[in-house]
C-alpha cells in the first residue's frame, strides 16, 4: 500500500485471533427490547446494521494484515434480515406456547377443575421463558372459548368469520385467513393445534397484533380464541 492510498470497507482476516475473541466479533448479542428491534428493522433503509468496534482492537486486528496496512476504523456488519428473524422466532415461540397452554386447559369444563389445574401448572415460568417478560397478561379460561366451541361447524367458514369479527378481528384479516386456509388445502389437518404453514403464519401475525395492541384483545384470550376456533373449523375435538 503506497503512501496516501486508503482502502475502505475491506474484510479483515481473523484466523489469527483466539476463538473467544473471534466469536465475540462474529456473533452479535442483541439486548434491546422487541419494540426497539422492530423499529431498527422498520426504519433501516440498508441491508446491514453496523456495530463499531473500539479503536483498541485495531492493533490486534491488524496483525493479520501485511505490515504496510494500518487499521484506522473497524466494525461488524449485521444483516437486517438476521435481526428481523428475531421477531419471527419470538412470535413463533409465543404461538407454540399459547397453543400448548390452550391444550393443557382445553378439556376443563368447571371452575373447580380449572383452579386445580392452574395450581399444578407453572404458566408464569413458561411465559417468562417465552422471552416477553412480565408485561403481557395471560388469562386462563374465558367465555370466548365456550362460545367458539358451541357454534362453529366443520368447514363452516362463514360462522368462523362471524365469530372472529365479533371478537375484534378486522375483515381484512379474516380474508387473509381464508386465503391461508385455501393455501393449506394440500395439508392434512388431523391433529389438534397442528395447522398448515399458511394458517400458522396468519396466527403469528394476529398474536403480534395482540401484543402491540393493534388488535384490542388480551393475549391469552387471543391465543385461545384462534386455536379453538380453527380446531372446530377443521373438525378437531377441542
Amino acid at each position: 500500500m503506497t503512501a496516501g492510498v486508503k482502502v475502505n470497507s475491506h474484510p479483515i482476516p481473523m484466523k489469527h485471533l483466539d476463538d473467544e475473541f473471534r466469536h465475540s466479533l462474529e456473533e452479535a448479542k442483541i439486548a434491546y427490547s422487541l419494540a426497539i428491534i422492530e423499529k431498527m428493522v422498520t426504519d433501516s433503509d440498508d441491508v446491514m446494521l453496523y456495530r463499531s468496534l473500539p479503536m483498541e482492537f485495531n492493533g490486534l486486528l491488524g496483525e493479520g494484515l501485511a505490515n504496510s496496512f494500518i487499521i484506522q476504523r473497524a466494525w461488524s456488519e449485521i444483516p437486517v434480515a438476521s435481526v428481523a428473524n428475531i421477531l419471527m422466532q419470538v412470535r413463533s415461540r409465543l404461538l407454540d406456547f399459547v397453543l400448548e397452554l390452550n391444550s393443557e386447559f382445553s378439556d376443563i369444563e368447571s371452575d373447580k377443575e380449572l383452579k386445580e389445574a392452574v395450581g399444578k401448572f407453572d404458566a408464569s415460568n413458561l411465559f417468562n421463558n417465552a422471552i416477553f417478560g412480565d408485561n403481557v397478561t395471560i388469562l386462563l379460561g374465558s367465555e370466548n372459548t365456550q362460545k367458539v366451541t358451541n357454534s362453529i361447524l366443520k368447514n363452516d367458514f362463514e360462522t368462523l368469520s362471524k365469530i372472529l369479527q365479533e371478537n375484534g378481528v378486522d375483515r381484512s384479516d379474516v380474508d387473509l385467513l381464508k386465503d391461508a386456509i385455501d393455501s393449506d388445502q394440500s395439508f392434512s389437518i388431523v391433529e389438534k393445534d397442528k395447522f398448515g404453514p399458511s394458517v400458522k403464519s396468519w396466527m403469528e401475525s394476529m398474536l403480534s397484533k395482540a401484543i402491540n395492541t393493534s388488535w384490542q384483545i388480551e393475549l391469552g384470550v387471543a391465543g385461545s380464541l384462534l386455536a379453538t376456533a380453527l380446531n372446530n373449523y377443521y373438525g378437531l375435538i377441542v
